[in-house]
């Protein structure tokens, strides 16, 4: 399948996989998406206007998914599937201009993750988790990896969204 722009004549990523989950750099010159390569997804970047190849940035030991860029366009965070619990997941991030992948959530004991979300101005990610009985969603560091949970109430929480100037947080939950 082919990866395309809308109104634009050129084909951005063309193989036999399946290609998805664009998501725009900031500035608008690059495409990080989800290619599948040997039977895995990996986070891949194109040029927003072609000219060169894509080029597969990650490629872990399981699926990694839902790329999203920081505000500044310094960092793409994803979530890698861990290899020996698929429905638990760790945080990771692809910093562009040194090409290094970093894991954000490794080192803590392993859980399901998911929907991660930049906090606007700041070097956090938020995302959804399990705290105790409920899914809560928690927050960690990109550079010194430090981490804690935003939601204690009851119910299952999903879909974490900030307001442009950070002050604010919105999600959706459920009892």
């Amino acid at each position: 399948r082919a990866l395309s722009l809308f109104g634009v004549d050129h084909v951005l990523c063309d193989h036999p996989a399946t290609d998805r989950s664009p998501r725009w750099s900031p500035d608008g010159t690059e495409l990080a998406f989800v290619s599948r390569r040997d039977g895995r997804d990996a986070i891949a970047l194109a040029p927003a206007l072609g000219g060169a190849p894509a080029q597969t940035v990650t490629f872990g030991l399981r699926d990694d998914r839902e790329p999203i860029w920081s505000r500044d366009g310094k960092y793409l965070a994803f979530r890698r599937i861990l290899a020996d619990s698929p429905e638990h997941a760790d945080l990771l991030i692809y910093i562009p201009e040194t090409g290094e992948v970093r894991d954000l959530t490794g080192d803590k004991a392993s859980a399901v993750r998911h929907s991660p979300e930049w906090v606007p101005g700041r070097n956090l990610v938020a995302f959804v988790t399990v705290d105790g009985e409920w899914r809560s969603i928690a927050v960690v560091n990109a550079d010194n990896k430090a981490g804690w949970t935003v939601t204690r109430e009851s119910g299952d929480k999903a879909d974490p969204r900030f307001a442009a100037n950070e002050a604010r947080m919105l999600y959706t939950r459920t009892e």
